[in-house]
């Protein structure tokens, strides 16, 4: 609590209640109330004199260490990507500076561990005492923390962090940024990945509903080629995917919002903030004639990956808000998914919750959007 009050104040030195709430969100508190936190961060910023962190005594240790942004070529033209450690075991760390070197190493490599924000491998080192021969650092890739734009879609490099996304994505998609907003605490959304959320493949990720419904492509490299896959035929099973050995995800296509659209999304968890969804959900469509039309609806924490729901947009398209019949979108909600309790929610739970959110996010919207 003191340390996040303490790099948010040096960042935001007179915040609203609300902005220390937001800041603090990520901190769980187990043995008090929140209040008398909250009241002793905005105190904090009536004393002049309090103490500063200074960050920019470590930055040149930092480039010390910095990695060459062009790659090592062997004598016979061959790109080396040089170990940072190799372990008496013979497991191999290594940090490449381009996109060619990481395409390099993992057509050599190919059960490589792509290491990101180390939100979720760090876990599996930690807890399930996993040890990767081979492990790849992605972060010194400066090709692939870039965000690129075209007239029609954003391109996200590989390595960009969520924080980034969320405020690429806050004013177009403000329900997309929420949800990003509530994924874990500040420090892990500032390391962890769009692409790792993708890659890891959790039936329960909270960004893969949003960029389902906003129809978001996946541009896949292996060696120096690339091609294309919709992220909604992205996943096989549980944690399972289309990717090829030695291949990797290089960027993330988000289309721009084009006239009309409607874009809604919730993440439902029994603690609000710094919780695992019982299930996230979101939609995309327009009212054309009062109709909802294009419509794009997914979820998470429903079955084994995170999907569309073709049977529920079915029961959707071409209806006016009022015409939607609830009965046929618990039909829908059977047909389309096997029924399954979880330890953070019965399946009951989450059949009614996908449906109440369907309706919430269509009943909002009576009329065309300008």
């Amino acid at each position: 609590m003191i340390l996040t009050s303490q790099g948010f104040l040096d960042e935001n030195p007179d915040p609203t209640e609300a902005d220390v709430r937001r800041a603090l969100a990520g901190n769980l508190c187990r043995c008090t109330g929140y209040k008398p936190i909250i009241d002793s961060a905005q105190k904090a910023c009536q004393h002049k004199n309090r103490l500063k962190l200074q960050d920019s005594a470590d930055l040149p240790l930092l480039q010390e260490i910095a990695r060459a942004k062009t790659p090592t070529v062997t004598l016979d033209g061959e790109i080396l990507v040089q170990p940072v450690l190799r372990t008496r075991k013979g497991n191999e760390f290594v940090s490449p500076a381009t996109v060619a070197e990481v395409a390099d190493y993992l057509l050599k490599h190919p059960q490589t561990t792509l290491l990101a924000g180390s939100t979720e491998i760090g876990l599996q080192v930690n807890k399930q005492f996993t040890r990767p021969e081979h492990i790849m650092y992605l972060g010194n890739v400066q090709e692939l923390r870039q965000v690129g734009e075209t007239d029609k879609v954003w391109r996200i490099g590989a390595a960009v962090s969520l924080t980034q996304v969320e405020a690429l994505v806050a004013k177009p998609y403000p329900d997309f940024a929420e949800v990003l907003r509530r994924f874990g605490s500040p420090p892990i959304r500032s390391t962890a990945t769009l692409a790792g959320n993708i890659a890891n493949g959790s039936p329960i990720g909270d960004s893969m509903p949003c960029l389902l419904a906003l129809g978001a492509t996946l541009v896949l490299r292996r060696g120096d080629k690339t091609r294309r896959v919709l992220l909604e035929n992205f996943y096989t099973g549980m944690k399972k995917n289309v990717l090829e050995a030695g291949e990797f995800i290089e960027a993330v296509e988000l289309p721009k919002p084009v006239a009309g659209q409607v874009f809604r999304a919730h993440k439902v968890s029994k603690r609000f903030e710094q919780d695992i969804s019982a299930t996230c959900a979101a939609i995309s469509y327009t009212l054309q004639s009062g109709k909802l039309s294009g419509v794009k609806l997914a979820y998470n924490g429903l079955a084994p990956s995170p999907c569309r729901a073709p049977k529920l947009e079915a029961a959707l398209e071409g209806k006016a808000p009022s015409e939607v019949n609830v009965a046929e979108l618990d039909e829908a909600i059977a047909k389309s998914f096997t029924a399954r309790d979880g330890l953070r929610a019965t399946w009951n739970y989450r059949a009614l919750v996908a449906r109440n959110l369907v309706l919430e996010f269509i009943e909002e919207q009576t009329s065309e959007v300008a």
